[in-house]
């Protein structure tokens, strides 16, 4: 993830939580904002993107979504992790709360 696309995951996240699109773009609904955001959840790939909005972003709306993304994730595939997988999750999560 890079910070255009950084924006784009704002963008999307304040279309879902306000119903006011500020893509110059496209305009779109609160529906596909949601779908597309949603995506986030399908697969373990998607941690390192979590982690990336949570340590970038300054939208609220954007930390929402990729807190509740990332919760998502690691419990829906915890068993899936490798020890050491486990250990870099538990350490993200442990410092990410601590700051």
């Amino acid at each position: 993830m890079d910070d255009a696309q950084l924006a784009q995951v704002e963008s999307l996240c304040e279309t879902l939580y306000t119903g006011v699109s500020t893509a110059t773009s496209e305009t779109i609904s609160r529906e596909e904002a949601q779908s597309r955001l949603l995506s986030l959840q399908s697969s373990a790939s998607f941690i390192p993107q979590c982690q990336y909005i949570l340590d970038r972003s300054k939208s609220q709306y954007a930390l929402l979504v990729a807190s509740n993304s990332l919760t998502e994730l690691i419990t829906t595939h915890w068993n899936n992790f490798t020890i050491a997988q486990r250990i870099d999750i538990r350490n993200y999560v442990l410092g990410y709360l601590a700051n």
